[in-house]
């Protein structure tokens, strides 16, 4: 009789871990150290197209537009290397080469011992934030433009007005002249 509660206790909340994950409304992906995808989550498939068993065994690099720069990799590489947590937007393609926004967080899995052994990579689709924040700005500068052309429109009016008036007052006073010298 051994006594097995807290093995089965473990095993539980691994199970309840594994379900929220998969059961997670964000793309999740684990990679090993080198940088290849491990496990995908169902909500990475709804989201990029790609299934789990394409996913695996490649890197995250499936999804690149070609937007963001190797600097910035590196530097994304570098933080999560060095054991920090990155946290950035990426401008992503599907598998049907449907480009997307994605803000992602990227943390490091340790070992007992503090080793780095995986990376956790979280996302949030945010295309449509991304298509609203575009929209606001187009609607900003075209409020713009069309303030600057109502300040013109101002303008010209002021000066038409000026223009008018020195004439009229020249014109007026030709009038009175002729009708003087009748």
């Amino acid at each position: 009789g051994e006594d097995i509660t807290e093995q089965h206790s473990r095993e539980e909340q691994l199970h309840i871990l594994s379900r929220a994950v998969e059961q997670s409304p964000n793309p999740v992906i684990l990679t090993n150290i080198k940088g290849i995808i491990e496990y995908v989550n169902p909500k990475f498939t709804e989201l990029t197209g790609y299934t789990a068993t394409e996913a695996i065994g490649n890197k995250p690099s499936i999804l690149k537009s070609g937007e963001t720069t190797p600097d910035d990799y590196q530097k994304l590489w570098e933080t999560i290397g060095n054991g920090k947590e990155w946290r950035g937007l990426f401008h992503n393609r599907r598998k049907n080469g449907e480009l997307y926004w994605e803000y992602t967080a990227i943390s490091p899995i340790r070992n007992s011992d503090g080793e780095i052994t995986h990376f956790l990579a979280v996302k949030e689709d945010v295309t449509e934030q991304k298509r609203l924040e575009q929209e606001i700005a187009r609607s900003n500068r075209e409020l713009a433009q069309a303030q600057a052309l109502a300040v013109v429109g101002r303008m010209s009016s002021m000066i038409a007005h000026d223009l008018r008036n020195p004439l009229s007052s020249i014109r007026s006073e030709e009038h009175t002249s002729e009708l003087q010298s009748h």
